[in-house]
């Protein structure tokens, strides 16, 4: 009897996942309203096997992919891909919470509207401890979402649902040799082929802050990134108000180290700043 594909593929990728939370997130996946899904977890070799943060019934309802040697956050997104059965690919990071109607939520929108590509949602912030501390809002409209694109990045990626189909179509992520901004250079692409974006109107993530995402290399290569997508893809379509956006985005990499941590820290925890989803690399 030929096995039939379920509606949904969620991807998790990790190395050395957090004993808190990352079984937390696999449980917010498990507990969905919407089950009609598969969960694909790819770990590269960490410090201590993530399975062992799960129980066995947790194990049951996974399929847990562990690499033999290190490979990269793009080669481990892109093999979870290439093992999805599903319509649907559903992001979700290994300390973030999804909530409980977060797959129903972005299955039902993506099939009353054939015509978008890629959906987001709206979030809440949380710190160590599961409080939350705050919200972020983005773009609900494709116009809007590809006016923000050309200065920063209008979708917090674990919280993105797409169309499997779109995303092989491309080929994939890509290695952009950069740490991180993997995400924004496939946004710029799918925008290049095509694609529409969009964000459902609810929270349907909890997006944790914490320490270790605000290391000061990170924040040079994040911004190093952007600037690199940007001219690749964004360069012919930028306004003057968006080459301004550009150029202060340059200048702020020539600050001292604790300038930059003030600035960085500020605009993680402002609800209105966009730049937050670019963060998510340094999980």
């Amino acid at each position: 009897m030929q096995q039939t594909n379920p509606k949904v593929t969620v991807l998790l990728t990790v190395v050395n996942p957090d004993r808190h939370y990352f079984p937390a997130a696999v449980q917010s996946i498990l507990d969905q309203s919407f089950q009609d899904f598969e969960f694909l977890i790819v770990e590269d070799p960490s410090e201590k096997d993530g399975r062992t943060f799960l129980t066995e019934e947790m194990l049951d309802r996974v399929v847990y992919i562990t690499n033999t040697e290190r490979t990269s956050l793009v080669s481990q997104k892109n093999l979870g891909i290439n093992r999805a059965r599903g319509e649907y690919i559903a992001m979700i990071d290994a300390d973030d919470i999804a909530a409980p109607d977060r797959l129903k939520s972005q299955v039902g929108f993506l099939d009353a509207h054939p015509d978008i590509t890629v959906l987001g949602s709206q979030i809440e912030l949380i710190d160590q401890n599961g409080q939350v501390i705050g919200q972020r809002s983005f773009p609900t409209l494709h116009g809007d979402v590809e006016s923000a694109l050309r200065r920063t990045v209008p979708l917090c990626q674990p919280s993105v649902m797409l169309r499997k189909s779109w995303i092989k179509k491309i080929g994939g992520y890509i290695d952009n040799g950069y740490s991180t901004c993997e995400d924004y250079e496939l946004w710029s692409r799918l925008h290049q082929a095509g694609a529409n974006f969009s964000n459902h109107r609810s929270k349907l993530l909890r997006y944790r802050i914490h320490g270790s995402q605000m290391k000061m290399q990170f924040i040079r290569d994040t911004l190093q990134a952007a600037l690199y997508v940007k001219r690749k893809y964004w360069a012919t379509q930028m306004s003057f108000l968006d080459w301004v956006y550009m150029l202060c985005e340059r200048a702020i990499l020539v600050l001292p180290d604790k300038l930059l941590y003030e600035l960085a820290m500020n605009i993680l925890y402002d609800a209105d700043n966009p730049l937050i989803s670019e963060t998510n690399a340094a999980k």
